[in-house]
């Protein structure tokens, strides 16, 4: 998934989640655009176009998205929800139970099953692995029993990150190129020391107390915005990481290594799904 990609879809199920399904169809279609196999962008789609009546391409989203992610539960599931909904209730039985069968704890899942058996006179299913669904799909829990607890949009662990989109990005590149901008700073102001230094080696510690003296207060900003941006970087790595469920061992890299260097190396290689 390209990291635009992700950006847009992550806006488009935020967008779902705030109820705002016009913006959620724009921002799906854009990560389709930028990548045409991403299963849970056609996911998101689809649950927008159910929400704003557009049953025949929000049941055609969703069928993509499980040629996408065929062991994915979640389009399987949302399929169902909206066969449902629009009275295919053969369709839906057969999706659920599909889904059920990828994801056997769902209790959701269950309840549409139940439902649908009990409209039909069938004897409903149990299962004893159940366990309570993962947000809600779309619609209203007025609409019927099952839509309390189906599969949703999926977002991100820290959701403030998720509508910042590609700004949560730009600012990893801020703090990098800002790490960077202070160890060059940092290099040109100790390099008449260090020139002097490897001339006359014997008076190293002279020549170093004298550069310090006249570098004074210029050096100490210099040397306390480096803590400081070092600092930032290690929370931003670890807000994202945390938002992202990542690896916890790029963190090493983030205190112990080089952080303009790592910051980079981890947005470019780290953050990829």
């Amino acid at each position: 998934m390209s990291e635009q990609a992700h950006a847009f879809l992550t806006q488009a199920n935020q967008a779902i989640q705030d109820g705002r399904f016009e913006e959620a169809l724009t921002q799906a279609n854009q990560a389709i655009l930028l990548d045409a196999s991403l299963g849970e962008a056609y996911m998101a789609r689809g649950i927008a176009q159910a929400q704003l009546g557009q049953a025949d391409s929000a049941t055609q989203s969703f069928r993509e998205a499980i040629s996408f992610s065929p062991t994915n539960a979640k389009p399987y599931y949302n399929l169902a929800a909206h066969q449902y909904r629009i009275g295919e209730r053969t369709e839906a039985l057969a999706m659920v139970r599909e889904s059920l069968r990828l994801d056997p704890t769902n209790a959701a899942a269950l309840d549409l099953i139940r439902l649908i058996d009990s409209e039909s006179g069938a004897i409903p299913p149990s299962s004893p692995n159940a366990q309570p669904g993962y947000g809600s799909p779309y619609g209203s829990a007025t609409e019927s029993p099952y839509v309390r607890a189906g599969y949703g949009a999926p977002v991100g662990a820290l959701p403030f990150i998720d509508r910042l989109g590609t700004t949560w990005i730009v600012i990893g590149w801020v703090l990098s190129t800002l790490s960077l901008v202070i160890l060059a700073t940092s290099v040109l102001m100790m390099l008449p020391m260090i020139t002097q230094i490897m001339a006359n080696p014997a008076n190293q510690a002279a020549i170093s107390a004298d550069w310090t003296a006249k570098a004074g207060v210029g050096y100490t900003l210099v040397n306390i915005g480096s803590w400081v941006a070092w600092l930032l970087m290690v929370v931003w790595g670890v807000l994202d990481i945390v938002h992202r469920r990542g690896n916890w061992l790029w963190l090493l890299g983030f205190v112990c290594c080089f952080h303009f260097i790592i910051g980079p190396l981890y947005i470019l290689l780290g953050r990829k799904p």
